[in-house]
């Protein structure tokens, strides 16, 4: 494994990315940050996800996110939930159910 793939599975498992970028200027290293940001840029995509509920939502799911593997997930009922890299996104309509429950009973109670 060379210096940049060490760098970029560093940045991936979490460390600080300031305390890695100072770590890289005091020894001289930033020029390998291009080849560090494609790395990842590459494994992001790799990881990317998205559940939807029947097989007919798979096409719009592969349009909208592409690149991202494409999971059918009955329990969802209906919308989407998305793992794009660290960042989780769920746009399901249980989700939408519970935020308007939510509001609600914040509303009322």
């Amino acid at each position: 494994m060379n210096l940049a793939q060490n760098y970029a599975r560093i940045l991936r498992d979490g460390v600080d990315a300031a305390k890695t970028l100072a770590y890289m200027k005091a020894r001289g290293h930033l020029s390998l940050l291009p080849q560090v940001v494609r790395m990842l840029e590459r494994e992001q995509g790799r990881n990317d996800s998205v559940k939807v509920a029947r097989e007919a939502d798979a096409p719009v799911a592969k349009k909208r996110f592409p690149g991202a593997k494409v999971v059918v997930d009955p329990k969802i009922v209906g919308g989407y939930f998305l793992k794009k890299g660290t960042t989780l996104t769920d746009a399901t309509y249980r989700q939408a159910l519970v935020t308007i429950y939510k509001n609600a009973v914040n509303q009322h109670g």
